[in-house]
């Protein structure tokens, strides 16, 4: 599958910022809904997790992959969703959730996800929604509900850099002074 020609930055900034824009996009095209029901919300989102595992954790994927790519825009969208209902979900903008990210990769690279590829991230968002369900239905303390809100914005970040590594974006240098070797 070949990438698309309008959607092809040079520069690993420029296709997170992409990512954003296209999830803010999708997300007001209403690809998930909002539920009222917080209960539904979370269960969705333990069903979606255990889907794409049981398709491909350890699969052989060639990328870019529309398939992995739109599941991964979609799980980013219904973890925003369910995080409006929590007072300590970090997020309101998918550009907030990229800034994350720029935040995180100039501080770690990208090292972990070049060795373990789509598989780290769903090995996170396993853990992560696990942890948003525990924090959810078992502790309804502060300290709980705060947890649950960073675990849950902590999903939302994982989801995107998920967008990234299914559309082969992830390897792209960081900034243009990398994709010209410091000549501008």
């Amino acid at each position: 599958m070949e990438k698309h020609p309008s959607i092809n930055p040079e520069t690993w900034n420029a296709a997170v910022g992409l990512m954003a824009q296209h999830v803010d996009f999708r997300r007001s095209s209403f690809v998930h809904p909002d539920h009222e029901d917080e209960a539904k919300s979370f269960r969705m989102l333990l069903d979606e997790v255990d889907f794409i595992n049981a398709r491909a954790y350890g699969a052989g994927i060639e990328y870019p992959n529309q398939n992995l790519f739109d599941w991964f825009t979609s799980y980013t969208i219904l973890t925003m969703n369910a995080g409006k209902s929590l007072e300590h979900y970090p997020y309101e903008s998918a550009e907030e959730i990229a800034s994350a990210l720029e935040s995180d990769y100039k501080m770690t690279g990208g090292s972990h996800l070049r060795k373990f590829g789509v598989d780290a991230v769903l090995v996170h968002l396993d853990h992560l929604t696990d942890e948003v369900m525990g924090w959810h239905f078992w502790w309804d303390t502060k300290y709980g509900k705060e947890a649950e809100g960073l675990a849950l914005g902590a999903l939302s970040e994982w989801s995107m850099r998920g967008m990234m590594l299914a559309w082969g974006l992830w390897e792209l240098p960081a900034d243009v002074k990398e994709c010209t070797g410091g000549a501008i």
